[in-house]
């Protein structure tokens, strides 16, 4: 897998959206949200969805899942 180069946070961020967190959760999981509001956290989740290199990256592991999903699929009918 493809890491952001020293946004090791970031990569878990990208990751548990990926497992299908939501994106308050995955900023929880990644960062030290400890003592936020939740509306600060929704606030700083959309806006780390919003990095370029984070959305690029979604967009990558997004697709490759598709994919995935696809091929399994495809695998099962034979």
């Amino acid at each position: 897998m493809y890491v952001l180069q020293g946004r090791f946070k970031q990569e878990q961020f990208i990751t548990e959206l990926l497992k299908g967190s939501t994106a308050s959760d995955a900023y929880r999981t990644a960062y030290n949200a400890k003592g936020m509001k939740a509306s600060a956290i929704h606030c700083e989740a959309s806006k780390l969805k919003a990095n370029p290199k984070v959305a690029q990256r979604l967009k990558v592991g997004y697709r490759r899942k598709e994919e995935y999903a696809q091929s399994s699929v495809l695998s099962l009918r034979h």
